[in-house]
C-alpha cells in the first residue's frame, strides 16, 4: 500500500467531525485533571501545614520503604 491509500483510508476511517468530538473530548479530561490536580495539590499542602510533624514522620517513612525496597531490588 502506498501513502496515499493509507490517507485515504485513514480519511475515511475517521470523519473531520469525529476527530473534532475527539480533540474536544481530550481537551475537556485535561483541563478535569489539571483542575482536580490542582484541588489535590492545594489540600494536601493544607493538610501539611496544619500537622507538620505528622508530615514529616510520613514522609521519613515513605522514604524509608522505598529505600528498603530499592535496595532489594538492586540486589545490594
Amino acid at each position: 500500500m502506498t501513502s496515499k491509500t493509507n490517507d485515504k483510508h485513514a480519511k475515511d476511517f475517521i470523519k473531520d467531525d469525529q476527530v473534532e468530538n475527539i480533540i474536544n473530548t481530550v481537551s475537556s479530561v485535561s483541563d478535569d485533571a489539571v483542575d482536580k490536580s490542582r484541588e489535590v495539590v492545594a489540600k494536601s499542602v493544607q493538610v501539611a501545614k496544619e500537622y507538620p510533624i505528622h508530615t514529616a514522620v510520613g514522609v521519613g517513612a515513605v522514604g524509608f520503604l522505598v529505600g528498603l525496597a530499592t535496595s532489594k531490588l538492586l540486589g545490594k
